[in-house]
């Protein structure tokens, strides 16, 4: 909480503040196959802080839900209608046989790079995102069920 207020009275005087509202819906890929996922957040000037839910797999050994909240700093690339994105998130992980036995949970690190077209847009932004899912707890049962260790997006944000 005093990140965010200190960002708020870093602001030089007359620079007008940015906040935007992120709400989105994606099409996922993983390792552990294809999924869909949702998002909410906020843009902060540079700074974009967004929960994020996503459910894939296949119907085999490798199904996953896994739900994180991040923290990501923004670059504009010049007068490009584009912004690199790029920050460290923390989350959980269920994997497996989701809706059966067995499935597993673990904590992950969540870092995770990408671009963001027409960020300032108050509506239509379109996110691309490449996010690492790195266990900081045991991972049970490795030879028959896992979790994912990469999970790319596309995601429309309103």
């Amino acid at each position: 909480m005093l990140a965010l207020i200190g960002l708020l009275l870093a602001v030089p005087s007359g620079d007008e503040l940015i906040l935007r509202p992120v709400a989105g819906l994606s099409v996922v890929a993983s390792d552990s196959g294809p999924g869909v996922g949702a998002e909410l957040g906020i843009r902060i000037d540079h700074v974009l802080l967004r929960g994020l839910a996503r459910f894939g797999g296949n119907n085999g050994n490798r199904g996953f839900f896994s739900s994180s909240l991040r923290a990501d700093w923004l670059v504009p690339l010049g007068t490009s209608p584009f912004a690199f994105f790029a920050g460290p998130g923390v989350g959980w992980v269920s994997y497996g046989f989701l809706l059966d036995d067995p499935a597993r949970t673990t904590t992950v690190l969540t870092p995770a790079v990408g671009l963001i077209f027409r960020p300032d847009a108050m509506l239509g932004r379109i996110i691309l995102e490449l996010e690492g899912e790195i266990p900081v707890t045991r991972v049970e049962r490795p030879e028959d069920i896992a979790p994912p260790k990469v999970i790319a997006s596309l995601t429309l944000s309103l």
